[in-house]
């Protein structure tokens, strides 16, 4: 059974070959690495190409002028042949057991493996790392971003390909709202606690980024996709109480702990929305994003020199 690991790249030169190696370093086999360059101007596409020319019968280089990563993984999946998919981001890494492990946990019946994963970040330059747990019921997982993500998965081509794939337009939120449409169309998921996907986030990367505009349509799109999934779980009558608790508590999390980074956005929805939490939760929550802002502001100079 041919499994497909498909990269996407733009301007990776740098950590390139960390993805690159640990797909090549899979056990499992037959797989098919198919890496894909989106406009990069820093010698990733020369890089890239070093290794279909070192790999011929294993890598295939295409480019994909459409700006976006989900326009590079749609491309890489039309020339897909696996039956399975595992798309890894060019900044991340996957143990050498992770596919062959992942499939003995599928069967006829499960079309994603959802897997647990290490994440690392660097914050005023400090090394950060923590270990990221799906959520048991994969509605509240959908919710409170806790599905896994991107790189730690495993995805049945023919699921994705049922669902129309990534959707192009959005440019964040894209592998949970990929997700829902699964889940709505009848997918099954089955969670993998093995942790063998590390996730790098930069100092640079989108969730860490200090731009108010970007981090106003980051949300936006986040609580967009949250309103999808309460109203389609509404209509199909499994809007439990844990499950509302859960979108309470996930919105407002992510309005206190971002208050600060648009604060009109923070203002207008924590007014237009009615949230079903304690007052001593939401004091909590008010005491903790506050702290964080502090700390930002006293360690802003030392980071600015």
């Amino acid at each position: 059974m041919l499994v497909t690991i498909i990269i996407p790249f733009f301007n990776s030169r740098e950590f390139l070959d960390r993805s690159i190696r640990s797909a090549i370093s899979q056990s499992y086999r037959p797989i098919e690495l198919i890496l894909v360059d989106n406009n990069s101007l820093d010698g990733t596409l020369d890089a890239i190409q070093e290794y279909e020319n070192s790999y011929p019968n294993l890598v295939t280089v295409l480019e994909e002028k459409k700006k976006g990563a989900p326009f590079a993984r749609t491309k890489g999946l039309t020339f897909a042949r696996g039956e399975w998919i595992q798309f890894l981001d060019s900044d991340d890494e996957i143990s050498p057991e992770k596919i062959e492990h992942q499939l003995t946990l599928t069967s006829s019946e499960i079309d994603v493996v959802v897997g647990d994963y290490k994440e690392i970040k660097y914050k005023r330059g400090i090394r950060q790392e923590k270990i990221i747990l799906s959520d048991n019921d994969v509605w509240k997982g959908l919710i409170r971003s806790k599905l896994g993500i991107t790189s730690s998965n495993l995805f049945r081509k023919e699921a994705l390909e049922q669902v129309g794939g990534w959707d192009v337009t959005l440019k964040s939120s894209q592998e949970y709202e990929l997700m829902f449409r699964m889940l709505k169309s009848g997918c099954k998921f089955h969670i993998d606690r093995e942790i063998m996907t590390t996730v790098h986030l930069g100092e640079s990367s989108v969730s860490q980024s200090n731009d108010p505009d970007r981090w106003k349509e980051i949300l936006s799109t986040r609580f967009q996709l949250r309103d999808s999934i309460r109203e389609y779980m509404i209509d199909a009558g499994i809007y439990t109480s844990d499950r509302s608790y859960c979108f309470d508590k996930y919105l407002y999390d992510q309005l206190w702990f971002n208050r600060y980074k648009h604060p009109n956005f923070f203002t207008n929805e924590i007014k237009r929305r009615s949230f079903r939490l304690s007052r001593t939760y939401q004091l909590s929550r008010a005491i903790k994003s506050h702290g964080r802002f502090c700390l930002e502001m006293l360690t802003a100079p030392f980071r600015n020199g």
